[in-house]
């Protein structure tokens, strides 16, 4: 018996090195590049409301875990996670099933929309390339009739406001403000110097009247 516990003893440093041989930098490489191949797609579920998620590409010694269950590929590589609530940011962190390399690779994050009910309906007929509550399918917030209502109002009172509105008065640029200034100056000057001008020939005809005592 003593000598059975003596080969265990002995024999454990052994596997711990035959385990850290199994997983060295050229290994721990490629399984952080099978992580970041994953890729996901979502489906929405009119019915329940809810997303699936679809991982491609969780290939073996890969899995998932989510809300503390683990997802591990099947033999297609993929993983779903289904029922999904709209606007859930789910955070996946990805994982190796090999213990002696590091365990964690890479985290996943994915933000879920909210599904839009007026979109492709007969209220956004008019307005399916002048809003976003009418050309998305899915939106980044929850929308209801009190903000679907409110989008559409304030872009009616836009288009109102923009068509009484008076034209906008053309800025002139720096060029055009000389031109006139110079202009404005010089018609001023020609203005004096033809004023001045009228009022020196009468001047001219008093003096010489004056001076030949007419």
């Amino acid at each position: 018996m003593k000598k059975i516990i003596i080969f265990i003893f002995l024999l454990i440093p052994c596997l711990v090195l035959a385990a850290t041989d199994d997983c060295d930098y050229t290994k721990q490489v490629e399984l952080g590049k099978l992580a970041s191949n994953i890729s996901y797609e979502t489906s929405y579920n009119s019915s329940s409301k809810t997303f699936t998620v679809t991982f491609h590409n969780v290939n073996e010694g890969l899995y998932l875990i989510y809300k503390d269950h683990i997802y591990n590929g099947s033999s297609s590589s993929e993983v779903e996670i289904k029922n999904v609530p709209q606007g859930t940011s789910m955070k996946i962190p990805v994982k190796t099933t090999l213990i002696s390399c590091d365990n964690s690779l890479l985290t996943i994050y994915i933000n879920l929309q909210y599904y839009n009910p007026y979109y492709d309906t007969e209220e956004c007929e008019n307005y399916k390339s002048k809003l976003t509550v009418c050309s998305s399918q899915f939106l980044s917030y929850e929308i209801n009739k009190d903000i679907f209502e409110g989008a559409i109002k304030n872009y009616e009172e836009k288009i109102t406001n923009e068509q009484v509105a008076p034209p906008e008065e053309k800025k002139k640029t720096v060029m055009e403000t000389l031109k006139e200034i110079t202009i404005n100056y010089g018609i001023k000057l020609g203005l004096v110097a033809l004023g001045t001008a009228i009022a020196v020939v009468p001047a001219r005809i008093i003096f010489r009247k004056i001076k030949h005592k007419i």
